[in-house]
Formats: C-alpha cells, sequence, structure tokens
C-alpha cells in the first residue's frame, strides 16, 4: 500500500508542478518538482525494496520540505506579484501530496 501512495503522489507532483511551471515557466521551479518527483519515485523503489524504513520516511519528509518551501516562497511573493497566486496554489497542493505521502511512510513506523 505505502509503494502505491509513493508512486501516486510522484505523480501527482509531477503533474501539479508541470501546472504551476506552465504558469509560470521557471525553470528552477521545473528543476525542484523534477527532482520532487523523481525523489519520491526512488522513495517508492526503496519502500518496495526494502520495506517501511527510516530511510523511506526520511527521504520522503526531505521532499516533502523542499515543496512546502517552495509553496511558501512562492506565496510570499503572490502577495507582491497577483500573477503567483496560481502557481502558488498549484505548489501548495504539490506539499499536501507530498504531506500524505511523508505520513504512511511514517505511519509504520509508529507502531
Amino acid at each position: 500500500m505505502l509503494i502505491w501512495i509513493l508512486l501516486g503522489s510522484s505523480l501527482l507532483v509531477l503533474g501539479l508542478g508541470i501546472a504551476a511551471w506552465r504558469t509560470t515557466q521557471s525553470r528552477p521551479l521545473a528543476a525542484n518538482i523534477a527532482f520532487a518527483s523523481f525523489g519520491l519515485l526512488f522513495t517508492a523503489f526503496q519502500a518496495h525494496r526494502h520495506g517501511a524504513s527510516d530511510w523511506v520516511a526520511a527521504m520522503a519528509f526531505l521532499i516533502m520540505m523542499l515543496l512546502v518551501g517552495r509553496a511558501l516562497g512562492t506565496w510570499m511573493r503572490s502577495l507582491r506579484e497577483p500573477d503567483l497566486q496560481k502557481p502558488a496554489r498549484f505548489l501548495g497542493a504539490a506539499a499536501g501530496c507530498a504531506l500524505i505521502a511523508t505520513s504512511s511512510a511514517v505511519w509504520p513506523l509508529l507502531r
């Protein structure tokens, strides 16, 4: 189940990131989204290979923090530049997907 959640989150992050990139055409944004999606995909591979472990939870947490930081930064810039409100929403949704993936990776370790 964890593997499917991580794979789905990876695809959702990629889709939302592409939607945000299309509105801004920002190369650093595209790089962050590509790295985050690949990181979640790699985390799903590690979960498949090794099961739920500290490494899987840590990797998902770091990817989530990357997306949360980018979403907060874009949201703060959108207060001055209203054109960035739509990409900030997309990035916030991508960060929410990563939060779900992180919580599903941490949950088996808490039991």
